[in-house]
């Protein structure tokens, strides 16, 4: 779109592009860029700053383009480039070509020289974070090491705590077993004697009565004692015998 200077401010171009955009898209769409929209005299008119025009639809010089200040004026007004003609001369052509080059060439360098630092400063922080995450995944490893040697320690002393209570409920066991056989020995051997028991009891009473009644008449026999001795020392020697199984 070349407006060869008839527009006078930067707003009337911005209307323009609002109503062609709204009323014809489609051409708006096709539009490559807009050429030398205002007055030449990029000096006398420093108003006219291209930068809104430009993020819209780039804004080149044409007529005001006539030696490297005028390009590097445009440049500083926001114009996105120049238009190069022959018909101007060739030579100028060609030296303002090589100009916009360079000068394009050194804005493309610093923006990646730009990018290059941003991603440099976007790495060093990321180092930074990863070390700081990585720091603190080390203290927290540590700390959950001391956790797991306490638990460890107390696991061991658990473990020996338990083959000590093993221990001594296997001596507990074994000495219930020797009583269980005791006991079971000593019913064997009431079992055994309650028969005899029972003879001797009855004797024992047998003897008392009779004693009782040798009493009675005055007169006591000797033999019946000495049976009853007798008796009670068996009685006294199964006793102690019993007492001691």
């Amino acid at each position: 779109l070349d407006f060869n200077e008839r527009a006078d401010s930067v707003e009337y171009i911005l209307e323009f592009l609002a109503r062609v955009e709204s009323l014809a898209p489609t051409a708006f769409a096709r539009a490559a860029y807009i050429e030398q929209p205002t007055a030449r005299d990029l000096k006398a008119h420093p108003e006219n700053r291209m930068h809104r025009a430009a993020a819209i639809k780039p804004v080149v010089i044409d007529e005001s383009l006539t030696d490297r200040e005028s390009y590097e004026l445009a440049k500083e007004q926001g114009y996105s480039g120049v238009a190069l003609k022959s018909c101007k001369g060739q030579s100028q052509a060609l030296l303002m070509g090589a100009l916009a080059q360079a000068v394009t060439a050194a804005a493309d360098a610093d923006a990646r020289r730009g990018e290059a630092e941003a991603r440099a400063q976007d790495a060093a922080a990321q180092v930074d974070l990863w070390r700081q995450r990585a720091e603190a995944a080390r203290e927290a490893l540590g700390k959950q090491r001391s956790e797991l040697e306490s638990v460890t320690g107390r696991i061991s002393k658990g473990e020996a705590e338990r083959l000590r209570l093993e221990a001594r409920v296997g001596e507990l066991e074994e000495q219930a077993d020797k009583a269980g056989r005791r006991l079971e020995e000593q019913r064997a051997v009431i079992v055994e004697v309650r028969p005899m028991l029972e003879r001797l009891d009855a004797d024992n009473q047998r003897l008392t009565r009779l004693l009782g009644e040798a009493r009675a008449r005055g007169r006591v026999d000797v033999q019946e004692l000495l049976k009853r001795a007798e008796l009670l020392r068996r009685l006294e020697r199964l006793a102690a015998a019993t007492a001691a199984d």
